[in-house]
């Protein structure tokens, strides 16, 4: 796109064509070249393109008298298109000096377009600088409902011009302008339109941003960057670089407080970013070294600080009392910058899924596997494993038998009905019974017969009526273990017992234990009118036996428990069918 002179002198407006490789494309005009003869001095500075291929460029075009505002509307074979305007294009004018800059599109197609008009009396006893942004509709009739007819000038000062121009949703219009006063000083102020032409005082600060660039680019997420150069204090020129809501609000995670400056080289940069990739911002331009030498500039700028989201160690706990998963904290991801937002996802013992920590959730037994993603990048993710592990044991409760003394001694089988709970945290696996008897359990007795249980289910056991002649009563001891789904056990233990003869139950039996509480040892005495033998033991709170001594004549005093961890424990003494239990405590 530049100029070209006729044969008469005048410029012309000529487009070049390319195919994608850099070859002239042939089927552009006349052989890739388009030459615009619209009877002046013609030139062109921008361009904007419309979807079906069709395009508008803008520039001037200059008589005797001045130069006036040109767009030209083109075909996508760089025919004129005939229905825009007359013939293909429009010429306004306005003032002494009339030429378009920039031109934007707008979602209804209507065309905005903005320039500067200069204006002068024939003495030149002033020359004024004004910005202008006009707007036509699509076929290229001025459009009267926007500004004065269809224009906005810029006079607030003498000298100003616009720098950039943007169109947002709802066809609002973001613009810059550079505003020169008196001392020589230039401020930048961004401004917003409303679709009618009329200034939006909700953009900004009562409508106004001021600023020191005068570029400006619109994010997909709506959000503007503004760009130019700073004056820094060694009077040098460094790049500047803002990032606004759409709103026209500094965004104080961009840079600081919204705004980065630097440098490229040691003095003067000139900067103008145009090419957005993602988060990354390409830019070009040029810089002035201490040697005064002209350097050229190529620089990408992070629009985001790059996400990174990083897992805490693997954690293992156990569960928490008496449920089947643990609450877990302390799992937080650490993310750069702060306040990225992050998903999760758990896999294997739980499943879930959701936006934020996972701290504070409640996780099964077993391990979990648990995936941190930043929301805006996919790609930046860690996983690390929560495992939850059951130690708690589970508890058999209750546990009774009926009946608890078998007689008469006749060898035959009698129904034992036995009595529990069983419950764990996270369920019971299995139930096992068994029995053990204090004599062997077959003998050379002529009327000694076995098996002497059988095991009819958890609650249901067979236990013969027999005992040895030469013994002191058969002791049948039932243990009910119980097995949760993690493997941990507990047990529980009661008798049954076959006395020696009917006639030799004695309720005399008395056993006493002192001191109790004890922090060493028990004294553990017996006393009995009956002959029989006795059988003392301990059993511990889970009904398991953790010593015993049989054959104990009557009238005994034995020490026990110097062994023993602190805990709660039960002394039992069985002569002939008769129990007694004293609970004791060690500390």
């Amino acid at each position: 796109m530049s100029s070209t002179f006729s044969a008469n002198g005048d410029a012309d407006i000529m487009l070049i064509r390319y195919n994608m490789d850099g070859s002239i494309d042939a089927g552009f005009g006349n052989a890739g070249t388009v030459i615009t003869d619209l009877g002046n001095n013609e030139s062109c500075y921008t361009a904007a393109f419309l979807p079906d291929g069709r395009f508008i460029i803008g520039g001037l075009s200059r008589d005797n008298n001045g130069s006036d505002f040109l767009l030209v509307r083109y075909n996508y074979d760089g025919t004129l298109d005939n229905g825009f305007s007359d013939g293909g294009f429009l010429k306004i004018d306005y003032v002494n000096e009339d030429f378009v800059q920039l031109i934007k599109i707008q979602d209804d197609g209507k065309i905005v377009f903005s320039g500067s008009i200069i204006e002068f009396p024939p003495d030149f006893s002033f020359v004024h600088f004004y910005g202008y942004i006009g707007r036509v509709n699509s076929n290229g009739t001025i459009d009267a409902g926007f500004g004065d007819n269809g224009k906005l000038v810029i006079n607030s000062v003498e000298n100003n011009y616009i720098g950039d121009m943007i169109i947002q949703p709802g066809n609002k219009i973001v613009f810059t302008r550079i505003e020169n006063s008196g001392s020589n000083s230039q401020q930048g102020v961004i401004a917003r339109l409303n679709t009618d032409g009329t200034f939006d005082n909700g953009f900004g600060q009562n409508g106004n941003v001021l600023t020191e660039g005068f570029g400006l680019l619109k994010l997909n997420d709506g959000k503007l960057i503004n760009f130019g150069n700073h004056l820094n204090n060694k009077n040098n020129l460094d790049y500047f670089l803002s990032r606004l809501s759409q709103d026209g609000v500094l965004d104080p995670s961009f840079g600081t407080n919204g705004i980065a400056t630097g440098t490229f080289t040691n003095l003067d940069n000139y900067v103008y970013p145009r090419i957005l990739s993602g988060s990354k911002l390409l830019a070009h331009g040029s810089g002035v070294d201490e040697m005064g030498d002209n350097i050229g500039v190529i620089a990408k700028f992070n629009l985001e600080i790059e996400a990174s989201v990083s897992c805490p160690v693997n954690k293992i706990v156990n569960t928490d009392n008496n449920v089947c998963n643990a609450l877990v904290n302390g799992i937080d991801p650490i993310v750069t910058p702060n306040g990225t937002a992050v998903n999760y996802s758990l896999t294997g013992a739980t499943t879930a899924s959701g936006s934020g920590s996972v701290s504070g959730l409640n996780f099964n037994t077993g391990i979990t596997t648990v995936t941190y993603t930043a929301a805006n990048d996919a790609t930046k993710s860690c996983s690390f494993t929560v495992t939850v592990n059951d130690n708690q044991a589970p508890a058999v409760n209750n546990l009774s038998v009926s009946p608890t003394s078998l007689w008469p001694a006749n060898h035959k089988f009698s129904d034992v009905i036995l009595n529990y709970s069983a419950t764990d945290n996270c369920g019971i696996a299995s139930i096992q019974v068994t029995v053990s008897s204090n004599e062997p359990i077959q003998s050379n007795e002529p009327e000694d017969q076995s098996p002497d249980w059988q095991i009819i289910d958890n609650n249901h056991i067979k236990l013969r009526a027999e005992r040895l002649e030469s013994g002191n009563g058969r002791i049948y001891t039932i243990t009910i273990k119980a097995t949760d789904l993690n493997g941990n056990q507990a047990s529980s233990s009661a008798t049954v017992t076959v006395p020696k003869s009917q006639g030799n139950t004695n309720e005399s039996l008395k056993v006493s234990v002192s001191p109790n509480p004890s922090s060493d040892y028990f004294i553990v005495s017996v006393n009995s009118n009956s002959s029989d033998k006795i059988t003392l033991r301990v059993i511990d709170n889970n009904g398991i036996i953790v010593s015993a001594i049989n054959n104990v004549n009557s009238k005994k005093v034995f020490k026990l428990g110097e062994s023993l961890k602190p805990g709660l424990y039960f002394v039992q003494a069985i002569q002939s069918g008769i129990t007694k239990t004293i609970k004791v405590i060690k500390f």
